[in-house]
């Protein structure tokens, strides 16, 4: 019978191995699962026949094509607590993360230009806030949240913008973004003022005439 021996490791494989950190294997599956969304989205069909959820909502609803680039950041939200909580508990400084993360900010966003720019550059159509860029940028800004905040300030801050967001969404119009001719795209702010001034309806009449039709 053929004996097999196993090749002896080096010190700096066997060295480098035991540090690697384990991998989030879930994590791993739900960002290859979003890539292939994404390779599928961008390339749809030939523009006049696309299947309805492989485009984007005009701005009312959303459709599977609308929840790629917000998975992409929950992705990097979760990457910043490992990574960054990782190092901190081995006993990487703040500030040193700090400047780490704004340099990664920094080379992320300078990709997402270069993108935009190759491959003939025009000035007038460059996008200054791409993917990348906006990628970069929450990862910049939740990186900063979460070394410089405790649990409780991190709790704060989400209820803060996540509060912030749906009173813009509630109460600030968006020129342009209605639909002409449909009566429930009318201006929210418009409707709210409206329904203050006048009294509460009565829900008998109503009823009653519900009823009588």
């Amino acid at each position: 019978m053929m004996e097999t021996h196993s090749l002896p490791m080096s010190a700096s494989a066997t060295e480098t191995a035991t540090n690697t950190p384990p991998r989030l294997v879930s994590l791993d599956a739900f960002r290859g699962a979003v890539i292939a969304l994404m390779v599928l989205v961008n390339d749809p069909g030939d523009g006049s026949h696309v299947y309805g959820p492989l485009q984007h909502a005009e701005w009312n609803g959303w459709t599977p094509t609308d929840v790629v680039f917000p998975s992409f950041l929950w992705i990097v939200g979760i990457s910043i607590t490992l990574a960054l909580g990782r190092r901190l508990a081995a006993g990487v400084s703040r500030s040193k993360l700090l400047g780490q993360v704004a340099r990664r900010s920094a080379v992320l966003y300078l990709l997402g230009c270069a993108i935009y720019a190759y491959p003939g550059f025009d000035l007038s159509t460059q996008r200054l806030l791409g993917v990348l860029q906006r990628i970069a940028i929450c990862y910049l800004i939740g990186s900063i949240i979460y070394l410089t905040t405790s649990r409780r300030g991190q709790i704060i801050w989400i209820v803060g913008l996540l509060t912030s967001y749906w009173l813009l969404m509630t109460l600030v119009p968006v020129p342009g973004s209605k639909v002409q001719g449909h009566p429930d795209y009318d201006d929210r702010i418009t409707r709210i003022c409206r329904a203050m001034r006048q009294p509460p309806p009565d829900v008998r009449a109503l009823v009653v005439q519900t009823e009588s039709t």
